[in-house]
């Protein structure tokens, strides 16, 4: 008896509970009024290309910026895809809290390198290598690409050769201003850390009183076709022999910085002018 009476009341409770959860969904509360819009935007790294400035400017350039108002007069659809077709938002979610609050998350899209020439902009580093814009006064500290190339060979030549040299902490230092044309690659080498190389191996009174020649404001590296999976075009071989020759070179206190261009458009060899 006292079974049958437990289990009664604990199906009367649990009905009453259904029953309060079911009215609690048609609760209208569309006329319940936005407090406060909160913004928050995920960190990826020294650098972030979205600020809450921006988004709020937006939504209010929009007219779709939600405080004050009432939940039925806002869309989040819309506040939603505004959010994601600006500059480098990857993706933004939008949701009411209990408080009355609108919360927006965003997740920034993360660039490989920036392309400078008639059109200005970053590839992402992603499995789709998405072409993206961001707001003028952003700035990536990510390689730049020069050259006049189609944005097809940006997103696949480019982007490998880029991705080879970031998995090298060598050589992601050594090469940060490139150039592509009629399917050659060159870089400018990164005087400054070549010198600490000089400078951490023999200490400040280098050898030879080691320096880059001043005539040249841009030492050039010519790596030649970016085709990797060419014999002849491997430019992975072809970075670890430049490695090779720098580190050569300053065991054997050779002044490599004379020369304004080194060409490793050759097959086994290099060629320094």
């Amino acid at each position: 008896m006292k079974l049958k009476i437990i289990l009664i009341t604990f199906l009367v409770s649990a009905v009453c509970v259904g029953l309060l959860l079911t009215m609690s969904l048609y609760i209208d509360n569309s006329n319940e009024v936005c407090k406060k819009l909160v913004i928050k935007i995920d960190s990826i790294g020294e650098t972030n290309y979205v600020s809450n400035k921006m988004i709020v400017h937006l939504l209010n350039n929009k007219k779709l910026n939600p405080e004050n108002k009432k939940r039925a007069d806002i869309d989040l659809v819309k506040i939603r895809e505004a959010i994601e077709k600006s500059f480098s938002v990857k993706q933004a979610k939008c949701y009411f809290t209990k408080d009355n609050n609108f919360k927006i998350e965003i997740t920034q899209r993360t660039p490989l390198f920036k392309v400078v020439g008639k059109k200005n902009y970053y590839v992402e580093n992603d499995d789709k290598r998405t072409i993206f814009t961001t707001a003028p006064d952003f700035n990536a500290n990510v390689p730049i690409v020069k050259g006049i190339f189609h944005d097809s060979i940006a997103q696949k030549e480019i982007f490998d050769f880029i991705k080879f040299l970031k998995n090298d902490d060598f050589l992601s230092k050594l090469i940060t201003k490139i150039y592509y044309e009629n399917g050659v690659i060159k870089f400018v080498q990164n005087r400054d850390f070549l010198l600490e190389l000089v400078v951490d191996t023999y200490g400040e009174n280098n050898f030879l009183n080691f320096s880059f020649d001043s005539s040249s404001n841009s030492p050039i590296v010519i790596v030649g076709k970016l085709k990797n999976n060419e014999p002849n075009n491997d430019y992975a071989k072809k970075l670890n022999r430049l490695k090779e020759f720098y580190f050569e070179s300053i065991i054997n206190q050779y002044n490599f910085g004379k020369y304004s261009e080194i060409d490793l458009s050759f097959d086994k060899q290099i060629v320094c002018r």
